[in-house]
Protein backbone atom coordinates (compact mmCIF):
# COMPACT_ATOMS: atom_id res chain seq x y z
CA UNK A 1 0.00 0.00 0.00
CA UNK A 2 1.46 3.71 -0.82
CA UNK A 3 1.90 5.71 1.82
CA UNK A 4 -0.62 8.43 2.39
CA UNK A 5 0.09 11.97 1.81
CA UNK A 6 -1.65 14.88 2.81
CA UNK A 7 -2.78 17.50 -0.38
CA UNK A 8 -3.41 21.39 0.78
CA UNK A 9 -6.70 23.02 0.40
CA UNK A 10 -6.89 24.04 -3.22
CA UNK A 11 -7.50 27.61 -4.36
CA UNK A 12 -11.12 28.89 -4.73
CA UNK A 13 -13.06 28.62 -7.91
CA UNK A 14 -13.88 31.35 -10.01
CA UNK A 15 -16.25 33.83 -9.74
CA UNK A 16 -18.20 32.22 -12.65
CA UNK A 17 -17.84 29.09 -10.88
CA UNK A 18 -19.50 30.19 -8.00
CA UNK A 19 -22.87 32.09 -9.97
CA UNK A 20 -22.92 28.25 -11.50
CA UNK A 21 -23.25 26.61 -8.48
CA UNK A 22 -25.07 29.29 -5.91
CA UNK A 23 -27.09 31.87 -8.09
CA UNK A 24 -29.83 29.39 -9.59
CA UNK A 25 -32.66 31.82 -10.19
CA UNK A 26 -35.55 29.33 -11.15
CA UNK A 27 -38.15 30.66 -13.34
CA UNK A 28 -41.99 28.83 -12.29
CA UNK A 29 -43.81 26.80 -9.78
CA UNK A 30 -44.16 22.89 -9.35
CA UNK A 31 -47.57 21.78 -10.40
CA UNK A 32 -49.89 23.25 -7.80
CA UNK A 33 -51.56 20.07 -7.20
CA UNK A 34 -48.39 18.61 -6.16
CA UNK A 35 -47.33 21.68 -3.66
CA UNK A 36 -50.78 21.33 -2.11
CA UNK A 37 -50.63 17.83 -0.97
CA UNK A 38 -47.27 17.63 0.43
CA UNK A 39 -46.17 20.99 1.05
CA UNK A 40 -49.08 20.90 4.33
CA UNK A 41 -47.77 20.80 7.82
CA UNK A 42 -44.08 21.22 5.67
CA UNK A 43 -41.37 22.58 8.43
CA UNK A 44 -39.78 25.82 7.33
CA UNK A 45 -36.77 25.95 6.04
CA UNK A 46 -35.38 27.22 8.67
CA UNK A 47 -36.39 24.14 10.98
CA UNK A 48 -35.40 21.44 8.65
CA UNK A 49 -31.64 21.02 8.53
CA UNK A 50 -28.08 22.95 9.02
CA UNK A 51 -24.61 22.24 7.34
CA UNK A 52 -22.06 20.94 9.42
CA UNK A 53 -18.63 21.97 9.54
CA UNK A 54 -16.21 19.47 8.42
CA UNK A 55 -12.57 18.91 7.87
CA UNK A 56 -11.28 17.54 4.47
CA UNK A 57 -7.97 16.61 2.25
CA UNK A 58 -7.03 14.58 -0.56
CA UNK A 59 -5.31 11.62 -0.44
CA UNK A 60 -3.99 8.70 -2.58
CA UNK A 61 -5.30 5.23 -1.70
CA UNK A 62 -4.68 1.85 -2.36
CA UNK A 63 -7.96 0.29 -3.46
CA UNK A 64 -9.88 -2.82 -4.75
CA UNK A 65 -8.66 -1.85 -8.16
CA UNK A 66 -4.50 -2.39 -9.43
CA UNK A 67 -3.56 1.47 -8.94
CA UNK A 68 -4.08 3.93 -6.34
CA UNK A 69 -6.40 6.21 -6.60
CA UNK A 70 -7.36 9.77 -5.80
CA UNK A 71 -9.76 10.00 -2.71
CA UNK A 72 -11.61 12.77 -0.70
CA UNK A 73 -11.12 12.11 3.15
CA UNK A 74 -13.63 13.97 5.97
CA UNK A 75 -15.10 14.01 9.20
CA UNK A 76 -17.52 15.15 10.57
CA UNK A 77 -20.17 13.94 13.57
CA UNK A 78 -17.44 12.03 15.14
CA UNK A 79 -17.04 9.84 11.85
CA UNK A 80 -14.78 9.49 9.04
CA UNK A 81 -15.82 9.67 5.46
CA UNK A 82 -14.27 8.22 2.00
CA UNK A 83 -15.44 8.81 -1.12
CA UNK A 84 -13.17 8.28 -4.95
CA UNK A 85 -12.83 11.53 -6.56
CA UNK A 86 -14.54 11.00 -10.11
CA UNK A 87 -12.37 11.43 -12.82
CA UNK A 88 -11.96 14.31 -15.22
CA UNK A 89 -12.82 16.25 -12.04
CA UNK A 90 -10.66 18.81 -9.19
CA UNK A 91 -11.47 19.27 -5.85
CA UNK A 92 -12.47 22.84 -4.09
CA UNK A 93 -11.85 22.19 -0.67
CA UNK A 94 -12.04 25.69 0.55
CA UNK A 95 -15.54 25.65 2.28
CA UNK A 96 -15.64 24.29 5.22
CA UNK A 97 -19.45 23.05 5.00
CA UNK A 98 -19.06 21.92 1.16
CA UNK A 99 -16.85 19.74 -1.35
CA UNK A 100 -16.99 20.89 -4.58
CA UNK A 101 -16.04 19.35 -7.35
CA UNK A 102 -16.21 20.39 -11.45
CA UNK A 103 -15.35 19.30 -14.32
CA UNK A 104 -12.49 21.12 -16.60
CA UNK A 105 -14.61 23.94 -18.17
CA UNK A 106 -16.75 24.46 -14.89
CA UNK A 107 -19.67 23.22 -17.51
CA UNK A 108 -20.50 20.62 -14.47
CA UNK A 109 -20.25 20.98 -10.58
CA UNK A 110 -20.79 17.79 -8.12
CA UNK A 111 -20.84 19.13 -4.63
CA UNK A 112 -21.03 16.91 -1.11
CA UNK A 113 -22.46 18.35 2.06
CA UNK A 114 -23.22 16.83 6.00
CA UNK A 115 -26.65 18.24 7.10
CA UNK A 116 -28.30 18.05 10.39
CA UNK A 117 -31.84 18.58 12.16
CA UNK A 118 -31.15 21.26 14.91
CA UNK A 119 -31.26 19.96 18.11
CA UNK A 120 -34.79 21.52 18.65
CA UNK A 121 -36.14 20.98 15.88
CA UNK A 122 -38.14 18.58 13.64
CA UNK A 123 -35.49 15.68 11.86
CA UNK A 124 -36.60 15.65 8.00
CA UNK A 125 -38.73 12.18 7.24
CA UNK A 126 -40.48 12.71 4.00
CA UNK A 127 -40.43 14.15 0.60
CA UNK A 128 -42.49 17.41 1.31
CA UNK A 129 -39.40 18.04 4.01
CA UNK A 130 -37.04 18.14 1.68
CA UNK A 131 -39.04 20.01 -1.12
CA UNK A 132 -39.21 22.60 1.41
CA UNK A 133 -35.15 22.39 1.72
CA UNK A 134 -34.97 22.71 -1.68
CA UNK A 135 -37.61 25.79 -2.18
CA UNK A 136 -35.49 27.48 0.92
CA UNK A 137 -32.45 27.55 -1.49
CA UNK A 138 -33.96 28.02 -4.70
CA UNK A 139 -37.09 30.06 -5.68
CA UNK A 140 -40.22 28.36 -7.24
CA UNK A 141 -38.20 24.77 -8.40
CA UNK A 142 -39.52 22.96 -11.60
CA UNK A 143 -39.11 19.85 -10.52
CA UNK A 144 -38.91 17.44 -13.14
CA UNK A 145 -38.39 14.02 -10.92
CA UNK A 146 -38.47 12.77 -7.97
CA UNK A 147 -36.58 9.41 -7.15
CA UNK A 148 -33.77 8.13 -4.99
CA UNK A 149 -30.70 8.22 -3.92
CA UNK A 150 -28.36 5.65 -2.07
CA UNK A 151 -25.06 5.71 -0.75
CA UNK A 152 -22.93 4.28 2.07
CA UNK A 153 -25.82 1.35 2.43
CA UNK A 154 -28.65 4.27 3.27
CA UNK A 155 -31.07 5.53 0.89
CA UNK A 156 -33.10 8.44 0.49
CA UNK A 157 -35.27 11.42 -1.73
CA UNK A 158 -33.76 12.69 -4.70
CA UNK A 159 -34.74 15.53 -7.29
CA UNK A 160 -34.50 16.85 -10.69
CA UNK A 161 -34.84 20.43 -11.49
CA UNK A 162 -34.26 22.82 -13.75
CA UNK A 163 -32.91 26.61 -12.94
CA UNK A 164 -31.82 29.12 -14.76
CA UNK A 165 -28.48 31.31 -14.48
CA UNK A 166 -27.05 34.47 -15.93
CA UNK A 167 -30.24 33.18 -18.06
CA UNK A 168 -29.04 30.29 -19.31
CA UNK A 169 -30.95 27.00 -18.19
CA UNK A 170 -28.78 24.07 -16.39
CA UNK A 171 -30.08 21.06 -14.64
CA UNK A 172 -29.72 20.66 -11.08
CA UNK A 173 -29.95 16.58 -9.46
CA UNK A 174 -29.89 16.74 -6.01
CA UNK A 175 -30.69 14.33 -3.22
CA UNK A 176 -30.61 13.66 0.80
CA UNK A 177 -29.04 10.61 2.39
CA UNK A 178 -29.41 9.50 6.30
CA UNK A 179 -26.76 8.49 7.54
CA UNK A 180 -24.73 7.96 11.05
CA UNK A 181 -22.95 10.93 9.79
CA UNK A 182 -25.80 12.82 9.49
CA UNK A 183 -28.03 13.76 6.51
CA UNK A 184 -25.36 13.61 3.06
CA UNK A 185 -26.59 15.99 0.49
CA UNK A 186 -25.16 15.22 -3.26
CA UNK A 187 -25.50 16.88 -6.14
CA UNK A 188 -24.67 18.00 -9.25
CA UNK A 189 -25.56 21.62 -11.21
CA UNK A 190 -24.31 21.56 -15.01
CA UNK A 191 -26.11 22.41 -18.67
CA UNK A 192 -28.57 19.94 -20.08
CA UNK A 193 -26.06 18.78 -22.60
CA UNK A 194 -23.43 17.81 -19.56
CA UNK A 195 -26.26 16.52 -17.52
CA UNK A 196 -25.99 12.19 -17.91
CA UNK A 197 -21.50 12.69 -18.36
CA UNK A 198 -22.40 14.89 -14.42
CA UNK A 199 -24.79 12.60 -13.19
CA UNK A 200 -22.76 9.21 -13.98
CA UNK A 201 -19.98 11.43 -12.59
CA UNK A 202 -21.91 11.24 -9.26
CA UNK A 203 -23.72 7.99 -9.03
CA UNK A 204 -19.70 6.75 -9.45
CA UNK A 205 -18.79 9.02 -6.12
CA UNK A 206 -22.36 7.99 -4.49
CA UNK A 207 -21.59 4.17 -4.70
CA UNK A 208 -18.15 4.40 -3.27
CA UNK A 209 -18.94 6.51 -0.79
CA UNK A 210 -17.77 5.18 2.35
CA UNK A 211 -18.80 6.10 6.60
CA UNK A 212 -16.54 4.59 9.54
CA UNK A 213 -17.98 2.90 12.28
CA UNK A 214 -18.41 3.92 15.80
CA UNK A 215 -14.20 3.42 16.30
CA UNK A 216 -13.51 5.92 13.23
CA UNK A 217 -12.55 2.75 10.90
CA UNK A 218 -13.17 2.60 7.34
CA UNK A 219 -13.10 -0.30 4.91
CA UNK A 220 -11.45 -0.84 1.89
CA UNK A 221 -11.50 1.62 -0.40
CA UNK A 222 -13.98 -0.01 -3.27
CA UNK A 223 -13.41 1.80 -6.95
CA UNK A 224 -15.93 2.05 -8.96
CA UNK A 225 -15.41 3.00 -12.71
CA UNK A 226 -18.23 5.16 -15.06
CA UNK A 227 -18.13 1.90 -17.72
Amino acid sequence: MLPLYRHSRLRRFTSGAVILAFACQLGALAPAQTEAKETTNSPSATELLQPLEFDATVQDQQSTASAPVRCILMSANQRHMRFVLPEGFRADLSNPEKITLSNEDFTALLSVRVLAAPADGPAPGSTAAYRTWISSRWANPIILNEHTFSAAKNAGPAFDLLCKVDRVTRKVQIGFVPTPAGILEFSTVCSPEQFESARNALYVLMRGFQVSDLDGKLPPVVYHSES
